[in-house]
């Protein structure tokens, strides 16, 4: 039956007919404590995964539906813990709106009422994708509000070791990551090795869309452009002994175990302003930490969650 529900919603997935989301019957797949996850909101996560991350369409459709799910039920776990801790969500607020408008940007969206447009021709509502921003902004307020105070920071750390590698040149890495952690039960090995025949089978970016639980999986695990300044002295020392396109074996972190790869490498010469670039790497530091926490936290809330399969 699962199978047959994951190809009906997987061709309705590839049609852009209205009609035929209809078709659907709407069945209640997962309960959450009191939120349900059904077939026709995995339909709509599917959707709104296929715009963010074309990628995804390479995947074969019980991937698809494995993806969708998971994503679901990591939004649903925050929902039900924003809710908790804030009674009353501002969504009227412009912020949401921008943001959305700002998620699409690169489609070349530039207006709200052609957004409202595209989204419906896709059977995605603006309003459902603005409550999923709101929801993880007020997630990340919520890692703010209990975390913010244990970030360690050694600004004088930093600025030694700007100035003792200050030679005109900073050296930066684009980086994906792929953070994973161990579930009960679970053998470290055996999911490392699965980790690893999935990177080799359908590659690194989409491994990070199917395994990867850090909020950059949604964008095939990439992080972006990292100075090597503001990088982990233990993770600095992995690095720089790769070349492109290769990647770590599992670091052990706070949340789980962390593979990165490195997608290009660049050296800047420019003038190093110290004062910009301790302000830039405390920024990135500062970020990673929480996103440590936030990780570290949601593992807390799912384990104690129960997800019962309907």
């Amino acid at each position: 039956m699962r199978k047959i529900i994951i190809l009906i919603i997987f061709i309705i997935f590839n049609s852009t007919n209205y009609s035929n989301l209809k078709a659907i019957e709407n069945k209640i797949l997962f309960k959450i404590d009191n939120q349900i996850i059904t077939s026709v909101d995995i339909f709509h996560e599917a959707q709104y995964l296929k715009i963010i991350n074309s990628e995804i369409l390479n995947l074969e459709e019980e991937k698809i539906f494995e993806i969708a799910k998971n994503s679901l039920i990591k939004h649903r776990i925050k929902e039900i813990e924003v809710l908790k801790k804030y009674k009353n969500l501002n969504l009227e607020n412009k912020f949401f709106d921008d943001a959305v408008l700002q998620y699409y940007s690169k489609l070349g969206i530039k207006n709200i009422e052609d957004l409202k447009k595209f989204l419906l021709s896709k059977n995605l509502s603006f309003n459902r994708i603005k409550y999923k921003i709101a929801i993880q902004s007020y997630w990340n307020n919520l890692i703010y509000s209990l975390y913010s105070d244990k970030v360690r920071i050694n600004k004088n750390e930093i600025k030694k070791n700007i100035i003792e590698n200050s030679n005109n040149k900073i050296r930066s890495y684009l980086l994906s990551e792929l953070v994973f952690n161990i579930e009960n039960k679970e053998d470290k090995n055996t999911k490392i090795k699965k980790i690893n025949d999935s990177i080799k089978s359908v590659g690194f970016e989409n491994t990070a869309l199917i395994y990867s639980i850090a909020e950059s999986s949604n964008k095939n695990g990439l992080i972006g452009w990292v100075s090597e300044n503001s990088l982990n002295e233990n993770i600095k020392e992995i690095i720089i002994k790769l070349k492109i396109k290769e990647y770590t074996e599992p670091i052990k972190i706070a949340s789980g175990y962390l593979i990165l790869k490195i997608n290009d490498i660049k050296e800047d010469e420019v003038k190093i302003d110290v004062n910009k670039e301790i302000e830039k790497i405390v920024f990135e530091k500062t970020n990673e930490q929480l996103n440590n926490y936030s990780n570290i936290y949601y593992n807390k809330l799912k384990i104690n969650t129960k997800i019962e399969k309907i």
